[in-house]
């Protein structure tokens, strides 16, 4: 088995230029480490297989079939804004916007500081186990590293929790089939109930530390599968 380490990947290639390099292949994948710099567009073609692409630093746009998405790696740019600095805020998104980026903002639910939310794990379409996560995001400032600060916890789930997990991987495989993998985060809203602030479906951290080892058991289980 290889194994392969993603800083040292980037460390090989040209950091002022666009460079490329294949670090693995077989008779069915390849695998390929690149960088683009700044401003610059990856304009190969034609795509004669299929391809999956994975950031692991900075941001960038990313056009398949017609469509345009906004995709970066981690918490970069991440920031967390109170009511009295609306002028900080503002000036934040059309930094972003001037750089080509698409902004998501989301109301800052008051059980977060003290909650966090929840990762709520699925295999195969089946819940797995939670874990209690705390993000420490900067208020007025922004994530320079990879990703922000956190606590991790353990967490037993409770059936409310687990069935507004459940919606959202039911609604994924309607459309898109089982995932393999998934991971729902949950916070609680302001009235109380639990709600979705995200769904991770590409390389999600699936929080096995903090798991029974069962859940390592039933992760490769179901890669095998």
């Amino acid at each position: 088995m290889d194994a392969f380490v993603a800083k040292e990947l980037l460390g090989r290639l040209d950091p002022g230029e666009h460079d490329y390099a294949e670090f693995f292949r077989s008779s069915t994948l390849s695998l390929s480490v690149a960088r683009w710099p700044a401003g610059s567009v990856d304009d190969q073609e034609p795509h004669t297989e299929d391809e999956v692409y994975y950031v692991v630093e900075g941001r960038a746009r990313l056009s398949v079939a017609g469509e345009e998405a906004a995709v970066g790696a981690g918490s970069v740019d991440a920031a967390s804004y109170g009511a009295d600095q609306h002028e900080e805020a503002t000036s934040h998104v059309a930094r972003l916007h001037a750089a080509g980026q698409v902004v998501l903002v989301q109301p800052f639910l008051r059980s977060i500081p003290e909650e966090g939310e929840w990762p709520m794990v699925f295999l195969d379409g089946r819940f797995s186990h939670a874990a209690n996560k705390r993000v420490a995001l900067p208020q007025a400032g922004t994530v320079d590293d990879l990703f922000a600060p956190e606590t991790n916890a353990a967490h037993v789930a409770t059936t409310a929790q687990t069935e507004v997990a459940r919606a959202a991987v039911d609604l994924v495989s309607d459309r898109l089939g089982t995932p393999t993998y998934a991971r729902v985060d949950l916070v609680r809203d302001d009235t109380g109930g639990f709600c979705v602030l995200e769904v991770e479906l590409v390389e999600p951290s699936l929080f096995l530390a903090y798991a029974e080892p069962a859940a390592a058991e039933r992760f490769a289980a179901v890669l095998a599968h």
